[in-house]
């Protein structure tokens, strides 16, 4: 599955994608800095660590996955909330 960088909560190392299903998953960055617009390459619906292909930059990485199949305020929502240290 393919995805595409939508946000970014550099305070808490956390981000959405939109998936090529056009539903969002929200994960933690986990030492490699990515960008906005960034296309994204792996079993983005799967939860926990897992390792993906960011395409954009031709590099595997690792991230960990909060939630899958979100729509984009429940996305946002929990970029929002993480940033308050709930």
């Amino acid at each position: 599955m393919h995805g595409k960088i939508s946000s970014i909560n550099s305070r808490t190392g956390l981000a959405a994608l939109k998936t090529s299903e056009d539903s969002f998953s929200v994960f933690e960055m986990m030492g490699t800095a990515i960008e906005v617009g960034q296309e994204i390459s792996g079993d983005l619906e799967s939860k926990g660590v897992i390792t993906v292909k960011n395409l954009s930059r031709n590099l595997d990485m690792e991230i960990y996955i909060l939630e899958t199949r979100c729509n984009s305020i429940r996305a946002n929502e929990l970029l929002q909330w993480h940033s308050n240290g709930f």
